[in-house]
């Protein structure tokens, strides 16, 4: 009654453990005895434990890239897979680390103007910027350019030695963050909040609209100069 609740009692049930030399209590032996062996856990199935349940997004963020929304659209079904198709996802697995990358450099009030408004975020805003490629005209000319001009300006800010571990380290960390992302998007509450910001932005859609329109030309004069930088880094680094 009078030790604290934190005190470990702990018999023996052999004579305590001394040094041959000192005489005195041998501690490290006496710790080790206490202690008990080591136990290791099994390495792989803790791994598996770990990794198994991350699969599933990063599948999603994978596929999203052979997601074909434009034949869906219009059929109403999904299309065939076909080389187009894997042409389409190997560009796509090969880019999207890029494209993530320079959205992390983006000004956070240009990136929420846009991502708060697109149920999965990034992953959402991607799959629409797909699309749009997708599709014909004007527009889908426009998309494939800014596809291609978005992922070099990803690359040039690293380093030439640098790109294919952003790429590995992309893909071994991209499930965990987009479980964090878009997690949400996949409960009632998410598309209940979602209901709420699109309420919101209905009623007040004059001050709305135009924050939006400022960001966007913000954004669209600021290119020039983000393309001057691109270059510039691409002549250092490369």
């Amino acid at each position: 009654a009078v030790a604290p609740h934190s005190v470990a009692l702990h018999f023996l049930g052999k004579p305590l453990p001394k040094d041959p030399v000192s005489t005195k209590v041998d501690r490290r032996s006496l710790l080790q005895s206490i202690a008990g062996p080591e136990t290791t856990s099994a390495v792989w199935p803790a791994l598996r434990a770990r990794l198994w349940p991350q699969l599933p997004w990063g599948l999603m963020v994978a596929m999203m890239g052979a997601l074909n929304l434009t034949s869906w659209l219009r059929t109403g079904r999904a299309s065939r897979t076909s080389l187009k198709n894997l042409i389409q996802l190997l560009l796509h697995v090969a880019a999207v680390p890029y494209l993530w990358l320079l959205s992390l450099h983006v000004p956070i009030h240009f990136l929420r103007s846009w991502i708060n408004y697109v149920p999965f975020g990034r992953v959402g805003v991607l799959c629409l910027w797909y699309h749009l490629a997708r599709s014909t005209g004007g527009k889908a000319l426009a998309a494939r350019v800014s596809l291609v001009a978005c992922t070099a300006m990803g690359a040039s800010t690293l380093r030439r030695d640098a790109l294919v571990p952003w790429w590995l380290a992309f893909w071994l960390a991209i499930p965990d963050h987009v479980q964090m992302e878009c997690g949400w998007w996949f409960k009632l509450e998410g598309w209940k909040w979602y209901m709420d910001e699109v309420t919101s932005f209905l009623a007040e859609f004059r001050s709305r609209s135009i924050s939006i329109t400022d960001n966007t030309i913000e954004a669209i004069c600021a290119a020039p100069e983000m393309l001057q930088e691109s270059v510039k880094r691409l002549r250092e680094n490369w």
